[in-house]
This record gives C-alpha cells, structure tokens and sequence, in this order.
C-alpha cells in the first residue's frame, strides 16, 4: 500500500473517537496530504509512532492547519519582502 493509503486508513481507524477530526479538518488534512506527497512516508511514521489516538488526532490536526498557513506558497518566486 501507498503512504497516503496508509495514512486514510489510520485516519479513517479514528472516525469513531470521540474528538474526531471535524469535516472542516478533514478537508484542510486531505488538502494538505495531496497538496505535496514528498513527506508522506515521513508522516506515516509519525502516526504509526504516536501512543495513543488521542495523539494521533493532535498531530492530524496540527497537519490540517497547515493547509492555510502558507507553507505551500512558491518558494522559486523573488522574495521582495527579504532584505
């Protein structure tokens, strides 16, 4: 199986937690999931060493706001604001 496959397999294991991630953080997860697949092995790891769900969920979160945060701005383009 893929990374990715791996990943949504762990994501959808935690759909019946109580803290699940909400729709909104889904979408914001699977945007960034797909948005740059070079760091998926990475991240599978990450979740596979969490020790709990509780955890897992956390760190699925913090992934889902990067998605808004910029992180996927072009970083080739002239950066006029850097002295």
């Amino acid at each position: 199986m893929t990374d990715l496959t791996n990943i949504l397999n762990i994501v959808n294991g935690l759909a019946s937690e109580t803290n699940k991630l909400d729709d909104e953080e889904l979408a914001g997860l699977f945007k960034y999931l797909t948005k740059d697949t070079t760091n998926l092995a990475n991240i599978e790891k990450c979740l596979v060493a969490c020790p709990n769900n509780n955890t897992k969920l956390l760190y699925l979160r913090e992934l889902s706001k990067e998605s808004s945060s910029g992180i996927f701005l072009d970083l080739s383009a002239p950066c006029y604001i850097c002295n």
